[in-house]
């Protein structure tokens, strides 16, 4: 009898955990970029936005996509550049004009499977904000944890 009361129990508990796992919190769904050849995950239907951007004297047009859970913004944007050997170039650039946008300074930097890690943290409203982003090393293919995956900010 003790052994059918602890594996109804066992049932119950991982019955609640499966539940707990499909939150809605995070409704992870797949996208698909139609102006670069990536797909990443997010936790909610993401909003898309084009605009022409200055990369330190290059022109370019910059994609975004970007979707808000809770706070906490996860966002990827791309741009294709007319001159690849320029591309290292341009990655530092974002960088520091990603870092510039949230006011923040760079804590930590790495890379790893193919991208700039980057950890930077500021103050937004009077509130510490902390942000992390990967980017992709030019001449590498993929990302962190191979390929697709979020990249937060607010944590």
């Amino acid at each position: 009898m003790k052994i059918l009361k602890t594996k109804r129990t066992l049932a119950v508990l991982a019955a609640a955990a499966a539940l707990m796992a499909c939150s809605p919190k995070y409704d992870w769904r797949d996208f698909r970029s139609s102006d670069a050849p990536f797909s990443v995950l997010f936790p909610g239907k993401p909003a898309t936005h084009s605009r022409v951007i200055n990369l330190d004297g290059q022109q370019v047009n910059m994609s975004m996509a970007a979707a808000e859970v809770e706070g906490t913004m996860f966002a990827v944007g791309s741009v294709e550049l007319p001159d690849a050997d320029k591309a290292a170039q341009a990655v530092q650039a974002m960088k520091a004009q990603m870092v510039r946008n949230i006011g923040a300074t760079v804590n930590k930097e790495s890379t790893k499977d193919g991208a700039f890690l980057v950890d930077a943290s500021g103050v937004q409203n009077g509130t510490p904000d902390a942000h992390a982003c990967a980017l992709p090393i030019p001449g590498k293919t993929g990302l962190p944890g191979g390929g697709g995956g979020p990249v937060e900010g607010n944590q």
